[in-house]
């Protein structure tokens, strides 16, 4: 499912559980993803590009579970993902991303107590680069987390999010995905 360009943001839901996998959010006037509520948020194989915020949730009082796997955050205007939750119970798994070019944090949770509230938090195996606020806020990196010094992507401009062979980009994220080496020397 491809959803772009709408003059506001691209899916809005407040209070119920969003499922998205193959989706391609991008070049919103407004955030690619709303959402507030009691919500759980499941992103698998995402790609969101250039929208304000890939995705924004706006509630400070709610439990919320964000599930975030195999997803590209690049060139938001501002984070890829922000949280302003600042009470009750948060569960964050966000695993195999890579959070590029935006404009504010790659990832960011507006309250640090936030972390220390979660009942999971599971930040393994991300790919952080060239975003202008910093990679993270509120949450450390993760078990085989990569700082990327170089863009990882084919061609962004041209929206080919591909892997490229550049040296501290996508060379640099090739069989780092978890779980990483099989038995038998075969890679992700």
């Amino acid at each position: 499912v491809e959803i772009m360009n709408c003059t506001s943001h691209g899916v809005v839901c407040g209070g119920l559980g969003l499922y998205f996998s193959g989706c391609d959010i991008h070049d919103n006037t407004g955030q690619g993803i709303r959402f507030s509520g009691t919500s759980t948020l499941y992103c698998y194989g995402c790609i969101f590009d250039s929208n304000s915020y890939g995705i924004y949730d706006v509630d400070i009082t709610r439990n919320q579970t964000y599930n975030l796997n195999n997803s590209i955050f690049v060139d938001n205007t501002n984070d890829g993902l922000r949280s302003d939750a600042t009470t009750g119970s948060v569960v964050v798994d966000v695993v195999n991303c890579i959070l590029y070019g935006n404009g504010g944090h790659g990832l960011k949770l507006q309250d640090a107590q936030t972390e220390t509230d979660a009942l999971l938090a599971i930040n393994r195996n991300n790919a952080y680069g060239n975003n202008t606020s910093g990679a993270l806020l509120g949450l450390t990196h993760g078990k085989g987390d990569v700082t990327l010094t170089a863009d990882p992507f084919i061609n962004r401009a041209g929206r080919n999010f591909g892997l490229n062979n550049t040296a501290g980009g996508g060379a640099l994220l090739r069989a780092k995905g978890f779980p990483g080496a099989f038995v038998n020397g075969t890679t992700t």
